[in-house]
């Protein structure tokens, strides 16, 4: 919202107001308590962990490598009044039993599906992660019925994946495929197993924040045991490089044809932040415009493990897109909000976000009015920018003038012809090395599939501050 304070106030009084921004969002930090109790349910003479929360139609989290139950535990608060918010411990992570030499993909696989049929899961939305992503889709394409929707994260799909040509991915992903092809090596159970380096070192190094000890140790505790190790090497060794293992190269093509299908009717979310790891932003705009029934969520700074970095974000998008998919049943009256939300992040947010601002023009009109609530002559990219025009130069000067520290979605509604986005964000002015904080209010206003109007609304003053040399 715009400073009501006149741009005459003293720096003190600047320092103050963003201190103690910045103090509440410290308060939103991922905590380290798990405040739940592990359920256990038998399958195939093997406990399978789990823990739930809420009542409802289920929500199903499923983690990846070398996770568990435990990666979710800030993100579960965000939906447990909304469903029955469940999270398993695939077998051999978390608290689940670890059998000897007893996982693989299609093991994974196999106890997903009978996971959910055990506790007799029906129209159900799985929220995915790593490998969890392609277990959990292996259930989806053999049981759209039973898909109320998708969200994911970090997922092993199209355009990247599978790694068909490893010469043309190592010039482009040269440390991942390097890893993938260490771990698949003899050097990788030394690696893996007997230094548990996927836990102490390339977890914590694809997380952006810092891990307090007492987070770490909520991943170690599964993996005290060396001989309990395997199932953390077996996931990257199973990811299929030119092809091969072929079974899992096809399980690949299975879920990624799904996504591109014509017929696609389960929505799905990506979730995303900058500069992750196994998604970039370019990838999110590649889904946008590839996938049916689509959206996608930026949720800032983040690499791999994104619900460490920013659970909030994840939760937040998460609860939206899950209160519009079920507006979006047949019957409702929401429909229609859905679709204009649907348009901005698609279109709008996801083409600036990989860079391409002539995809972001393409969606206003010829005589846009293009307005950032704000003074021009203290911040340069402020005031009325009009015409597709106006409206580029003024994208082009925000680029040129700010850097992104973080960006958190808190909120996207849509009434009417509008869709108001809350964000809560920060940004660097590369001419002073200033940082700004500042909540944010973006008002779209459509008509058909074209912007019209675009207001945005923020401390004018904290901005106009950081701008000051």
């Amino acid at each position: 919202m715009t400073s009501k304070r006149e741009f005459g106030s003293t720096i003190t009084e600047h320092a103050d107001v963003q201190w103690r921004k910045a103090h509440e969002h410290a308060t939103t930090l991922p905590a380290a308590d798990f405040p739940y109790e592990y359920k256990f349910v038998e399958i195939d003479g093997n406990r399978i962990a789990y823990i739930e929360k809420g009542e409802g139609d289920p929500i199903l989290f499923i983690h990846g490598a070398p996770t568990s139950s435990y990666l979710w535990r800030n993100i579960l608060p965000w939906m447990s009044d909304r469903g029955r918010c469940i999270s398993m411990d695939l077998i051999g992570f978390g608290q689940s039993d670890k059998p000897k030499d007893h996982f693989g993909y299609f093991i994974h696989t196999d106890y997903v599906r009978k996971f959910i049929e055990a506790l007799d899961l029906k129209n159900i939305t799985l929220v995915l992660h790593d490998w969890g992503f392609n277990y959990g889709m292996e259930y989806t394409v053999d049981h759209p019925e039973n898909v109320k929707g998708v969200c994911y994260g970090e997922a092993l799909m199209s355009p990247r994946y599978p790694i068909d040509d490893t010469e043309s991915y190592g010039k482009e992903c040269p440390g991942v495929l390097n890893m993938y092809r260490t771990m698949q090596s003899e050097a990788g159970h030394d690696i893996a197993v007997t230094q548990n380096l996927f836990v102490e070192r390339v977890m914590p190094e694809h997380i952006y924040r810092k891990m307090t000890q007492a987070e770490m140790m909520h991943y170690r505790q599964p993996f005290f045991n060396v001989e309990d190790r395997g199932p953390i090497l077996q996931m990257p060794r199973d990811v299929p490089l030119d092809g091969e293992p072929a079974d899992i190269r096809a399980s690949y093509t299975k879920y990624n044809d799904w996504f591109e299908s014509d017929n696609k009717t389960v929505p799905t979310l990506h979730v995303y932040a900058t500069p992750g790891a196994v998604n970039t932003t370019e990838d999110a705009a590649w889904m946008c415009n590839n996938i049916r029934n689509h959206e996608s969520a930026w949720i800032g700074t983040g690499i791999h493990y994104i619900q460490e970095d920013n659970p909030e974000g994840w939760g937040r998008a998460l609860r939206d897109w899950h209160r519009r998919i079920d507006h979006s049943l047949p019957g409702s009256s929401a429909m229609s909000a859905g679709g204009l939300s649907e348009f901005v992040q698609n279109n709008i947010y996801a083409n600036f976000e990989a860079g391409n601002i002539e995809g972001v023009l393409a969606n206003f009109h010829p005589d846009i009015k293009f307005t950032h609530h704000g003074p021009r002559d203290q911040i340069p990219f402020a005031g009325e920018w009009n015409g597709i025009e106006g409206a580029g130069q003024m994208l082009l000067t925000f680029a040129e003038t700010v850097e992104p520290v973080f960006v958190n979605v808190k909120d996207i509604t849509a009434s009417g012809n509008k869709v108001i986005v809350s964000i809560n964000e920060s940004y660097k002015v590369k001419a002073t090395g200033k940082v700004y904080v500042t909540d944010v209010a973006h008002i779209w206003t459509i008509e058909g599939e074209t912007v019209v109007q675009f207001d945005e609304l923020y401390d004018s003053a904290a901005i106009a501050n950081a701008f000051l040399p």
